[in-house]
């Protein structure tokens, strides 16, 4: 599809929650505000455009979106501090002060509120959150949605709301639209298909930022999650063969947005030095060969020629300079062997499932880039195993409705 054109149907992408939900919704840029409540919706011009200042936060007109809340506002010229109340919960801002109160208790900002065009703006997560709403920005399409519906997600007190998730199903939909009319596929399948598709994406990113926090996910990384290639044509209708391929051609999905989230180079370097070994090995299949090897190696015959006249492991070949490792990546006996020897020993012959192993323990290869993404990529993947994985929220009929998607 044109990108082009697709980009111009994101911008057009409509949010909508099921008739019984109260809620708000708008694009960051745009006036138009429209709020639904009851089954009733109001489409209303915001009195100034929404915008996302230098700190990536998203700043609202706060009259406009405090009374479409249902909330009261106040402004005091002499302080320059504006005040919302709803339900018992009132909330004082200074103009470019970094703090607030919610019923007198001072919260930290993580921005200021500031004067735009004699319009005060505030942060809008900050102020939805205090009044107990649910905020959901989706990146991808620009539009906020303020409702009250359940997460789709969620992993530890990290959530994936709807918003968020509609644009991604947006993304896979329109990405692959062409391929499914091609191949004669019916809309609701696909519709099926796709939200699916969606689903388990959304899970590895909700549980890559359950491990990471800090992470931020931004439209360019999710508009990446769409496949562009001829290829999703022929996958498209086996579920488990599409996912394969959105994984290995998409950085989210395959886990490389870790390498870029863990730990600072020092630290990397530290867990490098104290945790990872490296080893050469003769490999032979019976015992009498490998005590002769033991005894030439001890005696100070060459160990890479050894290797090169009696090894097995093919491995070597394509690893001359040994295996560099921690421990859980070798075979049982091959890694305690190795770790329990000093750097320079030679071991005696040690029986796994594979043969029996004369072992060289060598000094690690300097730290480089190289060691960098190898060891990051460990830490990672062991964050990760050690972090919940995310449960779905959502009753799976429930987000079809929401996506309206047709299961009949």
């Amino acid at each position: 599809m044109n990108k082009k054109v697709l980009a111009m149907l994101l911008a057009g992408l409509v949010l909508f929650t099921s008739a019984s939900a109260a809620s708000m919704e708008f694009t960051v840029g745009g006036t138009a505000l429209k709020v639904e409540k009851e089954g009733e919706i109001e489409e209303k011009a915001l009195e100034a455009a929404p915008f996302i200042n230098a700190e990536s936060r998203t700043m609202v007109p706060v009259r406009a979106i405090s009374e479409a809340f249902g909330a009261e506002v106040g402004w005091d010229e002499n302080s320059r501090t504006v005040t919302v109340k709803k339900d018992g919960v009132e909330i004082k801002l200074v103009i470019d002060k970094n703090e607030a109160t919610v019923n007198g208790e001072v919260k930290k900002l993580d921005t200021c509120p500031v004067i735009v065009a004699d319009r005060t703006m505030v942060p809008l997560r900050f102020i939805g959150e205090a009044l107990s709403c649910n905020v959901q920005y989706a990146s991808v399409t620009k539009q906020i949605l303020i409702d009250d519906s359940e997460p789709v997600l969620s992993c530890g007190d990290q959530t994936f709301g709807f918003a968020e998730f509609k644009a991604l199903y947006d993304v896979f939909y329109l990405g692959n639209l062409e391929n499914a009319t091609s191949s004669g596929m019916d809309d609701a399948a696909y519709g099926q298909l796709v939200a699916q598709i969606a689903l388990k994406t959304a899970e590895n990113m909700l549980w890559m930022k359950a491990a990471y926090p800090a992470a931020v996910l931004s439209a360019e990384d999710i508009e990446e999650l769409r496949p562009m290639t001829e290829e999703t044509a022929a996958v498209l209708t086996g579920l488990d063969g599409y996912l394969a391929l959105i994984f290995e051609k998409n950085h989210i999905a395959s886990g490389k947005p870790v390498l870029r989230l863990v730990q600072a180079t020092e630290d990397v370097k530290a867990f490098y030095e104290e945790n990872y070994v490296l080893a050469k090995h003769v490999l032979v299949f019976d015992e009498a060969s490998a005590n002769m090897i033991y005894e030439k190696a001890v005696s100070g015959a060459d160990f890479d020629i050894l290797v090169a006249e009696n090894g097995q492991d093919t491995g070597m070949l394509t690893n001359p300079e040994g295996y560099v490792f921690t421990k859980g990546e070798m075979v049982a006996e091959f890694e305690e062997a190795t770790f329990a020897a000093a750097i320079g020993e030679i071991t005696k012959p040690v029986k796994s499932e594979f043969g029996y192993h004369v072992i060289q323990r060598l000094p690690l290869p300097a730290f480089s880039a190289e060691q960098a993404e190898l060891v990051s990529a460990r830490i990672a993947n062991a964050k990760l195993e050690q972090t919940e994985k995310p449960k779905t929220v959502m009753e799976i009929e429930t987000l079809y409705e929401k996506l309206g998607v047709n299961t009949k």
